[in-house]
């Protein structure tokens, strides 16, 4: 067979590449350098569990969770995980003075607003802590609090902006109340709020229970603390004033009103859960010319067996809810107008949260995580991987 020059070049190749490899399975040649052996990658070092405290996802992959580790109530350590549940890494934690010296605003995939009140003895002075990486590194400010020791209640997000309500129970009839507003990098200053005709930083007949932001308006809902109807405080002004709104309640002795649900193009959405003699419903308010508020049909239920002991919600948008009462999950697509049970779970919960219509995610009992893709027909066991960050 002819071989031309480029062809002949080719078997030269070859012929070096094989000489190369027989020297190489003889040993090493003289004076030739041994590869040293790569470092394996270092074991990630699991965290226990001890119980989940709350749950936040963006989308269906990005979330954040708070939870407590075991034997260890006083202490939050926050998580991210980047693949819907299956894997998360420890980020933060926080030492609290008292359960309720901590609130949270998820940001977005990846960014989470943390406030965080002082140990006791150290006056009033707080913590705000941002990250937008996802947890590898936490920006903190520090805010002064007029109202102390107290509870931070609620904290909240509209763009860049981002709001905590500060409140402490001084009896019956009420709440002092602050509320801190600032970049959500910080710094934060309190806001000069005023709660309709009451003394300056007093909040009466309402403990509050969730705040929330869209451009200059803004909502308080909490719960009656005395015979009052008032269970909900809005404001046009950024905060600066609040006037009490009431609700019509229907098939009520009780009412518990959660964070105003706020969406592009639609009415906002108020969830109330609602408590009788005959047991819990849950309805949905729609906010109506005039600024009125006006109630779907109640979904009647019985509440959730399991802690936090009554129904739980989740919101995807104004008109699509999940309520999870003691047996039966349900859903709505129209604001509340007609309810379906969707599946009916024997196991109690104690946290439920969706991102979307279809992905969920739930906690049974104390730390047992489980995902639904479907909308919540079924429900697949994730087992609860958390490992500390670097």
């Amino acid at each position: 067979m002819r071989t031309g020059p480029i062809t002949r070049g080719y078997v030269a190749l070859a012929a070096a590449a094989a000489l190369a490899g027989a020297t190489a399975a003889c040993g090493a040649a003289p004076g030739a350098q041994p590869h040293a052996p790569q470092p394996s990658a270092p074991a990630r070092q699991p965290v226990s569990v001890g119980r989940v405290q709350r749950m936040a996802f963006a989308n269906s992959t990005s979330g954040w969770m708070a939870f407590s580790p075991p034997g260890a109530p006083g202490v939050i350590e926050i998580a991210y995980t980047d693949s819907g549940g299956t894997s998360w890494t420890r980020t933060k934690r926080f030492q609290l003075p008292n359960p309720g010296a901590w609130a949270w605003a998820p940001l977005g995939p990846g960014r989470l607003l943390v406030v965080v009140s002082s140990p006791s003895g150290t006056g009033t002075l707080n913590s705000v802590l941002t990250t937008t990486d996802h947890g590898q590194k936490w920006q903190a400010k520090p805010f002064h609090s007029a109202v102390a020791p107290g509870s931070l209640i609620t904290a909240t997000a509209s763009g860049r902006a981002a709001c905590v309500l500060v409140a402490s129970d001084p009896g019956l009839s009420g709440v002092a109340a602050a509320l801190y507003c600032g970049p959500d990098g910080g710094p934060w200053h309190q806001v000069a709020t005023r709660f309709g005709d009451a003394p300056r930083g007093y909040l009466p007949g309402l403990f509050p229970k969730g705040l929330t932001l869209a451009g200059r308006q803004a909502w308080i809902t909490g719960q009656n603390v005395s015979s009052g109807p008032d269970l909900l405080y809005a404001s046009s002004d950024s905060g600066r004033v609040f006037q009490p709104r009431s609700l019509p309640l229907p098939l009520a002795t009780n009412a518990d009103t959660r964070p105003v649900v706020v969406g592009a193009g639609v009415p906002p959405a108020l969830p109330v859960i609602a408590y009788a003699p005959s047991g819990a419903s849950f309805v949905v308010y729609h906010q109506a010319g005039g600024g009125a508020w006006q109630p779907t049909t109640p979904l009647a239920t019985h509440a959730n067996a399991g802690p936090p002991g009554a129904l739980l919600y989740s919101a995807v948008s104004p008109e699509m809810f999940f309520v999870r009462g003691q047996h039966t999950l349900y859903a709505t697509t129209n604001g509340g107008t007609t309810w379906k049970a969707v599946s009916h779970p024997a196991n109690a919960w104690s946290v439920m949260q969706f991102a979307t219509a279809n992905q969920g995610w739930a906690v049974a009992g104390r730390a047992t995580l489980l995902r639904t893709s479907d909308g919540g027909r079924t429900w697949t066991t994730v087992p609860m991987r958390v490992y500390r960050g670097a």
